[in-house]
């Protein structure tokens, strides 16, 4: 297999790779095995590697540019938002969430309700996403939630509807249709979109999955 992490400006040029993981699956164990190993034995630490390269990149650029690191579903794990809560001075993150739907958190008046239902109502707000209950030693980290909706979906399709996890505050109403727009009006010069993808050689179509990210469907 290969996660590869690409660099984009925000108008789409790609700009080069990251980081390049490769690896071959040694057999797979039992799912009660896999949740007493560690992280860094898992393959599922291929996220926080990533997140570790651009980093290092995003400390160089100092204020000149923005790094987002953009994931798919499978980098919803608490360990990649406590490494960049860790780290003040690195990337930033934009991840699709897995487990929207019956995701408890915790919002500014300490209520503890399900993520989705709370978007419904406010469809972007600060929340705080507990550690789980088997690492209570890893931090509560501080998220923007926001509920992004497809407009004028193909005719016959359903329109997507995502609920993505970010670190970048959203802290004015028009970055509701452009996150980009609040981060260029903090002084930023630059937005550069990083994707970090795990892709199985035998199926390319993946590219186009994640390739939406760097486009952000506008928000409702």
């Amino acid at each position: 297999m290969v996660h590869d992490t690409m660099a984009f400006t925000e108008s789409g040029t790609p700009l080069g790779l990251l980081n390049v993981q490769c690896w071959a699956r040694d057999g797979i164990g039992s799912k009660h095995e896999r949740h007493k190993k560690p992280i860094e034995e898992k393959e599922s630490w291929k996220w926080v590697e990533s997140y570790h390269a651009v980093s290092q990149v995003q400390k160089r650029c100092r204020n000149k540019s923005l790094l987002v690191v953009v994931a798919d579903r499978e980098a919803d794990i608490h360990e990649v938002f406590a490494e960049q809560y860790n780290t003040p001075d690195g990337a930033q993150l934009l991840i699709r969430a897995e487990r929207s739907r019956n995701r408890k958190v915790v919002d500014d008046k300490e209520s503890c309700e399900f993520l989705w239902t709370k978007l419904e109502q406010q469809p972007a707000m600060p929340v705080t996403l507990r550690p789980p209950m088997l690492k209570k030693n890893m931090p509560a980290v501080r998220v923007w939630a926001v509920l992004a909706q497809e407009v004028n979906p193909p005719i016959g399709i359903d329109g997507l509807e995502w609920m993505l996890l970010t670190t970048v505050a959203v802290k004015q109403e028009k970055m509701l249709t452009n996150v980009w727009n609040g981060m260029l009006a903090d002084g930023v010069l630059s937005v550069i979109i990083v994707l970090s993808r795990a892709v199985v050689v035998s199926r390319p179509g993946s590219w186009r999955v994640l390739v939406v990210y760097a486009t952000l469907w506008p928000l409702i």
